[in-house]
């Protein structure tokens, strides 16, 4: 599980430590692990099309958002964020909130930008 960091300075300017021990984003990829303080979120890739099911979606500071793969291959890629899956087609990818903001990601194969096509966002409250 990746988790966000709770000063708005490291998830802003500390990308460069994501995937190490020590980094406030933690590190490794999907599956397994639990959330913080908040509730867990679902979100499916590619049902029904190049999609994120559901789009949009609000969760508490502490809250772990779960994509899990019913198609492939897509991506789930953070325009602020240096938390990134793989590309992939079955699997799950998670990220631990805890930092209060408006987090818009999309798939890389299916969407040239944060606006249009395979996109979605997690606003943490």
């Amino acid at each position: 599980m990746r988790t966000i960091g709770r000063s708005v300075a490291a998830a802003l300017g500390l990308a460069i430590g994501a995937g190490c021990s020590d980094s406030p984003y933690g590190g490794g990829g999907g599956g397994g692990g639990g959330g913080g303080g908040g509730r867990t979120l679902n979100i499916s890739v590619g049902t029904s099309g190049n999609v994120f099911t559901p789009k949009f979606d609000t969760v508490g500071v502490g809250s772990t958002v779960t994509w899990t793969w019913n198609s492939g291959p897509h991506t789930v890629t953070f325009e602020t964020l240096p938390d990134s899956s793989s590309t992939q087609s079955s699997g799950t990818f998670q990220v631990n909130f805890g930092v209060v903001g408006t987090y818009r990601y999309r798939c890389i194969v299916h969407s040239g930008n944060f606006t249009s096509g395979m996109v979605g966002t997690v606003t943490v409250e």
